[in-house]
């Protein structure tokens, strides 16, 4: 990323019961990170929300090899030294929800291979080489 020119974010905390909270929201920013293909700068903006339950460190269940429907699971962090670590939060949010290839539009890689023979694939390929020393 080459810079990052808006950063917002809204978020609400509510208490569950038994030391535990839900803390959701809503993430915007605009940035500017390199083209991939031209190196040039590319704006993009991203819009992303969060749901993620705060527990206390002992009542976070044990993760098991069990089968979890991880679209309907509830996301949930340990309290650590009674902080509920909101900004970590949100910085992962923005991570995952950054382009990992951001492209400039119409921008086109074009790899040229010159005097390239055409490989042969199989079996037979190691004496193919040998075919062409002879």
């Amino acid at each position: 990323m080459l810079s990052c020119d808006d950063v917002k974010v809204v978020y609400r905390v509510g208490h569950l019961g038994r030391g535990r909270y839900r803390v959701s929201g809503d993430v915007s920013a605009r940035f500017t990170q390199r083209c991939v293909v031209t190196l040039g700068s590319v704006a993009q903006g991203l819009e992303e929300t969060f749901d993620v339950e705060f527990w206390p460190a002992e009542a976070v269940p044990e993760t098991t090899d069990t089968e979890i429907e991880v679209l309907t699971a509830a996301e949930i962090e340990p309290i650590e030294h009674g902080l509920i670590d909101a900004g970590r939060i949100i910085v992962e949010t923005l991570s995952a929800g950054l382009d990992p290839y951001p492209r400039k539009p119409n921008a086109e890689f074009a790899w040229e291979e010159k005097d390239a023979k055409p490989s042969i694939t199989g079996p037979f390929a190691g004496l193919s080489k040998l075919k062409d020393k002879r």
